[in-house]
């Protein structure tokens, strides 16, 4: 098991990211989200596991042990995907190869070639022919080949071939439980976040303002902006609502769950237009 603790965590990175007396408990196998206005929160957070920021106080440790005291161990067990150094002359096949000969944990280039094929990427490709999209999936996968104990992503995977995504986080999930792994990520997706991840954190301006088991996958986060009067707010958050706003004439909630379960409550006579949409970061912020 992994387990990563802050306790009273202050710091401002060299990226622009802060956080202030934050607190949190991440142990594998899981995959944690981070929901954040903060697009650059996932490199500062790596930056402190790593002890390269100056401006740090509070607790920051991997299984029971500061960071600062183990430096060598950390920049071995955290794989930030996005970091790696791509050799752009050489085959994948053969980069790859190297990579496993350099890692004891890594698994055999044969289960690595399977991999890739499972991607549609041709090993006897050279780096530098790979596009953008697959170079990205190779950050990815790598940290999986290399059997990191800690992989962070940040919000550019959102860049990933629509087809791709799903079988990335399956991976990713199923990778997790195979290896008591621990995965970090952030994505502008809230869909993305709550479909697979086992847990949200919630950071507004640096604070963390909230934590949110997800334990089922099995729905998604909406808003719904309700336009005239006599909607009964006070019902809709006993069947999961969140208030965002309220005025006169319209109500906007953040719903969790079936939606079938809101659609009585929408049947007033007073009530003259109904939008349901995707929730947002900013909204889950709102809420959460």
């Amino acid at each position: 098991m992994t387990e990563i603790t802050a306790n009273e965590l202050n710091l401002t990175s060299s990226n622009g990211s802060e956080l202030f007396n934050v607190s949190f408990e991440w142990q594998s196998p899981q995959i944690v989200a981070i929901c954040s206005n903060d697009t650059e929160l996932i490199p500062a957070l790596a930056m402190a596991l790593r002890s390269q920021i100056k401006d740090i106080d509070g607790q920051l440790t991997i299984d029971g042990q500061p960071v600062s005291r183990i430096k060598r161990q950390v920049e071995e067990m955290v794989s930030v995907a996005g970091e790696l150094r791509i050799k752009p002359r050489k085959r994948l096949d053969k980069w790859l190869q190297h990579l496993i000969n350099k890692f004891p944990d890594a698994i055999h280039w044969e289960q690595a070639a399977q991999l890739l094929r499972a991607f549609n990427i041709d090993g006897n490709v050279r780096l530098k022919e790979l596009t953008t999209e697959q170079e990205r999936l190779i950050q990815v996968l790598v940290p999986t080949i290399l059997c990191s104990p800690v992989i962070m992503l940040g919000q550019e995977f959102d860049q990933l071939l629509a087809g791709d995504v799903p079988k990335v986080w399956s991976l990713l999930k199923d990778y997790c439980q195979k290896t008591n792994a621990l995965v970090v990520m952030s994505s502008s997706d809230v869909t993305t976040m709550l479909k697979w991840a086992d847990v949200m954190y919630y950071f507004d301006r640096g604070h963390l303002t909230s934590t949110r088991q997800l334990p089922t996958h099995d729905s998604t986060d909406c808003v719904v902006t309700i336009t005239g009067s006599g909607f009964p707010s006070a019902t809709a958050e006993r069947v999961g609502a969140r208030l965002l706003e309220e005025a006169e004439h319209e109500t906007r909630l953040l719903f969790s769950g079936n939606i079938q379960a809101l659609l009585p409550l929408l049947e007033q006579n007073t009530i003259t237009d109904v939008r349901i949409q995707d929730a947002t970061i900013e909204d889950e912020l709102l809420a959460y």
